[in-house]
């Protein structure tokens, strides 16, 4: 990065030959260093009950100087991007892990593993100048991922107007102002400014694509020969954003539930022949990103000792597993663990592929100690 990598490209030098050759993909940066950071930890570990229950807590806090960023710049540059150092984020929070042994009696063990983290992302400084950077998406005080737009608050239905029960080209509201967008069927997004009329001034904060704390509960229980495992892991608060102007453009193939006279949704607006892509579609993109998934479980039967003394072999055991097998999520179409941070909307369908989840996997297998 610092030194302007060159990549191959074509270039038509008017004639209608093209030629090829050599372009920086992004400036010279020379100056570009090391992010530096410093940390701060206060640590507690502790056992209770002859260490039938063990665990951990951990204070942390840490600054980072000299962000290494992607900041956007000018296409009229030859580029659109380049890396800068940037600013201080500090981060702050808490991790507790436990144990617990709940039952061990006679050929019976049952014992569970809990984890709970929970992590506050803040831009303290951009540039020196006490400024947010809102063409980066760089806002002080606010984490470094984080949403700013419209925020959806439904679908105008007739109750919202004056002129109830047919489609028209022009609606009223109660409060008796006169605008197109408000129709039945259109989006309705909130009004920030509170001056009854929708504008780019009504995009606000949304939220960020960290999460508000995540945990997870793991369970051993074992009795005689056979071993139970499975982990249950928790992502809680967040948001991420699925931009898919196709399902609220024209001519379309979908199946959602838009809304009609004869359905009034409040999920998607009704479908149009007149716009590919409606005013303040990127509201209906942001969705909650919290989940519960099922991350393993593992069934194991271990061969009896007597057994492997005549096998002549230190252990031999058989097991099947199941690799995230259960997701509960708000949405069947699509996998937040594994969505991607998106800053703004795009014109991209981005209808979701294989690659867009975490695959489940189911496993039969035999461990051999010799």
């Amino acid at each position: 990065q610092t030194g302007g990598p060159l990549a191959f490209t074509n270039y038509n030098w008017g004639n209608g030959q093209a030629a090829i050759g050599s372009a920086p993909t992004t400036f010279q940066t020379p100056d570009l260093g090391w992010e530096k950071t410093t940390t701060k930890n206060l640590g507690l570990d502790f056992g209770l009950l002859r260490n039938r229950i063990t665990g951990t807590i951990d204070l942390y806090q840490s600054n980072t100087t000299d962000q290494l960023q992607q900041r956007t710049i000018p296409a009229a540059n030859g580029v659109t991007s380049v890396y800068f150092n940037l600013g201080e984020v500090s981060n702050k929070g808490i991790e507790i892990s436990l144990n617990t042994l709940n039952v061990n009696k006679g050929s019976f063990r049952w014992s569970t593993d809990w984890m709970f983290t929970k992590n506050v992302e803040k831009i303290v400084d951009i540039d020196g100048s006490g400024n947010s950077n809102f063409a980066n998406l760089w806002l002080l005080d606010q984490p470094l991922q984080v949403y700013w737009g419209y925020k959806k608050e439904g679908i105008f239905q007739y109750a919202d107007t004056a002129a109830k029960g047919i489609l028209a080209s022009t609606y009223w509201l109660k409060n008796g102002r006169n605008n197109t967008s408000y129709q039945p069927g259109k989006i309705k997004i909130f009004d920030a400014n509170g001056d009854s009329a929708f504008s780019p001034a009504d995009r606000i904060i949304l939220g960020s694509h960290n999460p508000d704390f995540i945990a997870s509960i793991g369970n051993t229980i074992s009795y005689k020969n056979f071993d139970l495992n499975f982990l249950v892991y928790f992502r809680v608060g967040g948001l991420y954003r699925v931009p898919r102007p196709g399902l609220v453009g024209r001519y379309q193939s979908n199946k959602v539930n838009y809304w009609t006279p004869t359905n009034p949704s409040n999920e998607y607006q009704q479908p149009t022949q007149t716009s590919d892509i409606p005013l303040y579609w990127e509201g209906l993109t942001y969705r909650d990103a919290s989940f519960t998934r099922v991350k393993n479980i593992t069934l194991t039967y271990r061969i009896p000792q007597n057994l492997l003394t005549k096998m002549h072999v230190q252990g031999l055991a058989f097991y099947v597993s199941a690799v995230n097998p259960i997701l509960i999520h708000g949405a069947s179409d699509y996998d937040p663990e594994t969505a991607p941070y998106r800053e703004f909307a795009s014109a991209s369908t981005n209808q979701v592929g294989p690659t867009s989840y975490s695959y489940k996997s189911f496993l039969l297998g035999v461990k051999l100690d010799l």
